[in-house]
């Protein structure tokens, strides 16, 4: 671990090149099933043709969390359309469990081990720094960008195992030009029909603050918002699978969506509509801000 940190830390006085992040979320239909919105299968081309530097996944990859369904039809299903096109291009391809694939529920143990047996086996090729958890949480360095993937998928608290694992990995002394983390829940609402169901954890965005996290990156909530709260942006992702949502005060669904982080100096942010011939998304025609009860989030770009 010392020879890698150190190696890290030589790596980061060296000039980086600018990274392109494409995210994607919520891929999955209704319970059991195998087949995915053609949503899907084009953006995957639509990658392959643009190379970006990673992919991540920030949940909800099957339509599980419930019983007697065909786990492993589901990832096989999956692993085809996604997960092994971009190995064979050579994209490194980040996951984080979501709650119809990976959830902590005890009552949902063994998708949670499928969840787990599938991940070991299609391990990224990325420079690990904390591995010890993965696939359930864990980080990684990428040209001098620390990425940080949390386990988010309970309205819950985050662990204090976890907890005290994010402040260490946050606050290690290493310079990187950003710290981008990422999960399946959000920290901030951005739709209604969800606005319950975050991290409930008051602290983490004061911890994410006060560690120079550049971004979060989260899913579920299924409407792409490129929210800001501070210094940190929140991005909630659209989906790219079934169920389309509304942002808080909207009458019009999201659109099914891809973003892209451009990682330079400077973060910025974009996302594409995927049924639309990839055409960018106008932030100015998102809300400015989104409040729900104590929460408020402010459009990145103002």
């Amino acid at each position: 671990m010392k020879t890698l940190l150190i190696f890290l830390f030589i790596s980061s006085l060296q000039e980086a090149h600018a990274l392109r992040i494409a995210v994607i979320s919520d891929m999955n239909s209704s319970y059991g099933s195998t087949k995915y919105n053609s949503a899907v299968d084009i953006t995957v081309k639509q990658l392959l043709k643009e190379r970006p530097d990673l992919v991540i996944s920030t949940g909800d990859m099957i339509a599980g969390q419930k019983s007697g369904l065909d786990y492993l039809s589901m990832w096989g299903s999956f692993h085809k359309r996604v997960t092994f096109p971009l190995k064979m291009a050579g994209i490194p391809f980040a996951v984080t469990p979501g709650n119809h694939d990976g959830s902590l529920a005890i009552k949902f143990k063994l998708e949670r081990q499928i969840y787990r047996a599938q991940w070991n086996e299609y391990k990224p090729k990325v420079s690990f720094i904390h591995a010890e958890n993965y696939p359930d949480y864990y980080a990684f360095a990428l040209d001098n960008v620390l990425f940080v993937s949390l386990d988010a998928t309970l309205v819950a608290p985050l662990g204090l195992k976890q907890k005290t694992w994010l402040q260490k990995v946050l606050t290690e002394k290493i310079s990187y030009r950003h710290k981008i983390v990422f999960g399946h829940l959000p920290v901030f609402p951005t739709v209604a029909k969800k606005a319950k169901e975050i991290i409930l954890d008051n602290e983490l965005n004061s911890l994410f603050n006060k560690t120079d996290v550049s971004a979060y990156l989260s899913g579920h909530h299924h409407a792409y918002y490129p929210g800001k709260s501070s210094s940190v942006r929140h991005i909630s992702q659209g989906c790219l699978g079934s169920g389309p949502r509304k942002l808080i005060g909207q009458t019009k669904r999201s659109k099914r969506s891809y973003t892209i982080l451009n990682l330079d100096e400077k973060i910025s942010v974009e996302a594409y509509d995927v049924e639309n011939n990839f055409k960018l998304i106008n932030k100015k025609e998102l809300p400015e801000s989104i409040k729900f009860e104590n929460s408020f989030l402010q459009r990145d770009d103002l």
